[in-house]
């Protein structure tokens, strides 16, 4: 199924069908304006009289997020998270570090983590997104991201640590990603739960959640098998 998801999510998955082409068609839409903007900006700076300075590097600032955002979300919930080649871990590193990092929060995911072989299958880039996001909300307070992945047999083992001492789920994320909440009662905030547990099922596969306030591996880590390219 991870091999031909184009054909078989309508049929099977017309919620999350919707969900992608919807976020698909608004990132297509947006990115390329506001990109645009971006390099007006950078225009603008480069041959300005320099005047509000300050102001234009907010400016600049702001767009610039907003493109890396706008990129990741393309991927994270549009169809581009579901194309057959070109996707690998140091894509989907580059695509996470600026929208997860800020001042409390940092991601540690060396590049002998992003294994090159063998690569993930359609889909698998599209999960790994969407599951660190969920890992972003167990620190609230901030805190560390760090992720590692090993090949296994068929396989990727992926572990992604929200390290912090105060690290927690939710008990309506919790609900969210176990599937024991109606659909008619997700926020906009747990909906992110269940579009990972269906991303997860679509591939075959289950995320399991694991939590410790004690020493120095205290945090809540997540773990999910991705399968691979054939």
């Amino acid at each position: 199924m991870a091999e031909d998801l184009n054909r078989s999510a309508p049929d099977l998955w017309p919620e999350l069908w919707m969900a992608e082409l919807l976020c698909s068609r608004l990132c297509h839409d947006v990115i390329s304006p506001v990109g645009a903007v971006s390099n007006g900006l950078e225009l603008m700076t480069e041959f300005g009289d320099g005047q509000d300075s300050d102001a234009m590097a907010l400016v600049a600032s702001s767009s610039k997020q907003a493109v890396e955002k706008l990129s990741f979300f393309r991927v994270a919930y549009g169809q581009a998270g579901n194309r057959q080649t070109g996707l690998s871990f140091d894509d989907a590193a580059k695509l996470l570090e600026p929208v997860v990092t800020s001042p409390r929060l940092t991601m540690d995911w060396p590049a002998e983590q992003r294994p090159a072989d063998p690569r993930p299958a359609p889909g698998a880039i599209k999960l790994l997104l969407n599951l660190a996001l969920i890992s972003v909300e167990a620190l609230p307070r901030g805190g560390t991201l760090n992720i590692a992945i090993a090949p296994e047999a068929s396989a990727l083992a992926v572990s992604i640590h929200a390290a912090a001492a105060d690290a927690r789920m939710t008990a309506e994320m919790m609900a969210s990603l176990a599937g024991t909440i109606p659909m008619k009662e997700l926020t906009a905030r747990t909906a992110q739960g269940a579009l990972t547990r269906f991303l997860a099922e679509r591939l075959g596969t289950a995320v399991s959640i694991s939590a410790t306030n004690e020493g120095p591996d205290a945090g809540v880590t997540f773990k999910v098998r991705l399968p691979v390219a054939s």
